[in-house]
């Protein structure tokens, strides 16, 4: 955490908080592929993507040498991650709909 590689462990948390914090601009919060730019960000952290490219380089074994890797990344795995991942945020998003509309509701009815 604050040895000789401190700016891997400290990139990821101050990246989403740079990146959450953008979202405040304007110009930022209307343009459509930003914010899409910014969710790939959110869905895809530093971390998994050194093993992803990691994983695509590994063919400098010799051929007889095998890796018995437990972070092996398969296609199906990255598709039932994203749909995890996916679903997570469509669930909150939803709850967060409810409440705030059960909110508006109640102050409409207490103006009347």
């Amino acid at each position: 955490m604050f040895g000789k590689y401190w700016f891997s462990f400290w990139l990821q948390p101050l990246l989403w908080i740079l990146i959450s914090q953008l979202l405040r601009f304007k110009f930022i919060r209307k343009n459509i592929l930003l914010r899409l730019l910014f969710s790939i960000l959110f869905i895809f952290s530093i971390e998994k993507l050194v093993i992803i490219f990691t994983s695509f380089h590994r063919d400098c074994l010799p051929s007889s040498w095998t890796m018995n890797n437990d972070l092996s990344i398969y296609p199906s795995n990255l598709l039932l991650e994203l749909l995890m991942k996916i679903t997570v945020f469509l669930l909150f998003v939803g709850i967060f709909f409810l409440i705030n509309q059960k909110i508006n509701n109640y102050k409409i009815a207490k103006i009347k």
